[in-house]
């Protein structure tokens, strides 16, 4: 086993939130080490869809001005449909579509600018804690060559369910008993969807449709895995089964062409997860996924690694001992996001609700300021 140099920080996952918090500490002259066991660009599921917020965090890590010069698609829309119903409002201020496999790409590529070192193909496989701080034991994907880092803070970038391999990385392991989901996603083209998101709610689950870069549009959904079985295990069969239901998702599937292969993934659900283990910040999704009614997933994304990053910087520049840096951003969490999460959630069970959903777009109908309101109150505008 080889042993590499000794690091302040160790980010577990290249990902949006592990891109971001590497940037912010090489940033502020920390040495900074990013395992990501994929090689970039890869596509990945996703919803794609980069809420207001995403510029404003991006801009703190001094990436704001490059990230408006890429490809990304401004969405301006929004569209909720419930069988014979829908609502629609303009997006104010607007978002982004942009695909994974480019955004993904690009801001790990800035971590690297910034002066983080990024080790891509390379798995981390468990990690120990030693004096104030840790051993992180990795093998590198392509050939299960074992190294080791050791650094004083680790963070666990890593998504809500991969890296399974990492014993903290068992936390939270998706269930289908316990709300988990199917998530899905593929790219088509699909010309009247220009500048738009959209949201199909059925009783299983919901598809969303958002323009994305090079006039392409993303599908990606979540269903119950049971009710996904008795459909045969065929998203085409799922998505002929909403479209029997709701004939404007009838009419965007017939005017929609160049279909690429579905990915797909378990999902174990929205809400607040864990955000400490054993003195290892989780940030990003691990820490908690919101539910898409707010469309802020890789804005919070962002704003944890953010949040986590900035909790470090302060506890250093008033010489506190490190771990003093979890609890600050465990509570700095909680005050960010936990009451967003208790919204998502709560218009989710009232989506489920037998009656819900149509009562939910009828007063949004009624009353239009609501669903501006919905967006700015569950988003944290």
């Amino acid at each position: 086993m080889r042993s590499w140099e000794t690091w302040d920080v160790v980010v577990i996952g290249g990902g949006p939130a592990g891109a971001t918090a590497a940037a912010r500490l090489a940033q502020a002259g920390l040495s900074v080490a990013v395992l990501e066991r994929h090689v970039h660009p890869r596509p990945k599921v996703c919803g794609e869809f980069l809420s207001p917020e995403c510029s404003v965090y991006l801009d703190r890590i001094g990436a704001g001005e490059a990230f408006r010069r890429l490809p990304a698609t401004p969405i301006e829309t929004v569209g909720l449909y419930g069988g014979d119903r829908a609502v629609t409002a303009a997006l104010d201020p607007p978002a982004w579509g942009l695909s994974r496999f480019v955004f993904d790409d690009w801001l790990l590529r800035w971590a690297a600018l910034c002066g983080a070192q990024v080790f891509q193909g390379y798995e981390a496989t468990a990690i120990s804690r030693v004096g104030d701080g840790f051993w992180v034991r990795a093998r590198q994907v392509q050939d299960l060559r074992a190294v080791e880092f050791q650094a004083r803070f680790v963070a666990g970038a890593f998504g809500v369910k991969s890296g399974a391999a990492v014993p903290l990385a068992g936390l939270d392991r998706p269930s289908r008993r316990r709300g988990g989901f199917i998530a899905f996603s593929a790219h088509l083209r699909c010309p009247a969807l220009d500048r738009r998101v959209e949201l199909y709610f059925f009783e299983h689950g919901y598809v969303g449709l958002a323009s994305v870069e090079a006039g392409r549009v993303n599908l990606g959904g979540v269903v119950e895995p049971a009710f996904f079985r008795r459909l045969g295990g065929k998203f085409r069969t799922l998505l002929e089964y909403l479209a029997g239901q709701n004939r404007a998702f009838r009419k965007r599937m017939d005017e929609s062409s160049e279909w690429t292969t579905f990915r797909t993934t378990v999902h174990p659900g929205f809400g607040p997860r864990r955000r400490v283990w054993d003195g290892v910040a989780l940030i990003g999704d691990r820490a908690g996924c919101i539910h898409p009614f707010s469309g802020d997933g890789i804005g919070m994304a962002l704003r944890s690694a953010l949040l986590w990053a900035e909790s470090m910087l302060e506890a250093r520049a008033d010489k506190l001992r490190p771990d003093a840096v979890p609890e600050r951003y465990d509570r700095r969490w909680r005050q960010a996001f936990a009451a967003r999460l208790r919204m998502t959630q709560w218009l989710d069970r009232l989506r489920r609700w037998p009656g819900g959903l149509a009562i939910t777009l009828d007063l949004m109908r009624r009353y239009p300021s609501l669903l501006p309101w919905m967006y700015r109150r569950t988003r944290g505008l």
